[in-house]
């Protein structure tokens, strides 16, 4: 069997089961399973493949023939051109996501020795990659679970980039007046909504970081009321929230006496991150 076979066969299998992008699937697991690069890969179809490759590219299709991320078989994602570690104590860092971290940078740019919390860190995404762009700051990210504070310190190695990292829930043990800027992915979708999330996000990616009560907006709530105690005068709140969640949470804003909101949409045209003022 040949490069070009094997290919064919994983292709052929994701594409039955009407697995969205079966062509490039299987090709980014044909390369793990192989260890050739992308170059030789299209180049070469006509290389043997041995036993052992075999067997271990047909192990990685029938994972993600269960719907298992490919982001977890691989055992990595990128975000915002850099390599991050993820295993099921975390989310998978999204495209979506880097928005959050490109409005953060446009604000941050107005401190100078800017400090940040990043709440609900996983993967630790968000703080590394803000840190690194700037390396000045001094950033801080809390986590309510171990594991993805594990997670977030091995990528914070693996990048050359170290945050702070706190165990704790949201903004407990967060001192009073400490930071420019608070920022988060945090949970915000519905219960009733989980069950109709893709399968491979329902069976693998951890409930508690997707999914915020009745109504999504609990976590983001808490966030909002508890960030007024920890942000300078002046400092900013930026937050990530769902497709439908914005007039909610500029209404939440603006209870809380914060100012110059504003929301910014996704590539998709869909309302994706908020930022707020908090004056006193």
């Amino acid at each position: 069997m040949n490069i070009k076979e094997l290919y064919d066969f994983g292709r052929d299998a994701l594409l039955n089961q009407k697995f969205e992008n079966p062509g490039l699937e299987a090709s980014v697991l044909l390369l793990e399973a192989t260890g050739i690069d992308k170059l030789n890969f299209y180049k070469n179809h006509d290389r043997l493949v041995i036993d052992s490759e075999i067997d271990k590219y047909k192990e990685l299709i029938e994972r993600r023939l269960t719907s298992e991320p490919v982001a977890y078989i691989l055992g990595k994602k990128e975000f915002y051109s850099r390599e991050f570690s993820v295993d099921g104590n975390v989310l998978i860092p999204r495209p979506e996501t880097e928005l959050l971290v490109d409005k953060a940078i446009i604000i941050l740019k107005g401190f100078d020795y800017p400090s940040i919390l990043d709440v609900g860190t996983g993967s630790g995404c968000i703080a590394v990659t803000l840190k690194d762009e700037i390396p000045d700051s001094v950033c801080v990210a809390t986590d309510i679970s171990y594991g993805a504070l594990q997670k977030a310190k091995q990528n914070s190695k693996s990048n050359d980039c170290y945050p702070f990292f706190i165990k704790g829930n949201l903004l407990e043990f967060i001192k009073d007046n400490k930071f420019d800027l608070i920022v988060s992915n945090p949970p915000y979708v519905r219960e009733k909504l989980f069950h109709k999330l893709d399968r491979g996000v329902r069976n693998y990616e951890p409930k508690s970081a997707l999914v915020a009560g009745d109504n999504g907006l609990g976590i983001i709530s808490k966030i909002i009321s508890e960030s007024m105690r920890v942000l300078k005068n002046e400092g900013w709140c930026l937050l990530e929230i769902g497709f439908d969640q914005s007039v909610k949470v500029i209404e939440m804003f603006e209870l809380n006496g914060y100012k110059e909101i504003e929301v910014f949409r996704d590539l998709s045209g869909i309302d994706r991150v908020i930022k707020a003022k908090w004056k006193k």
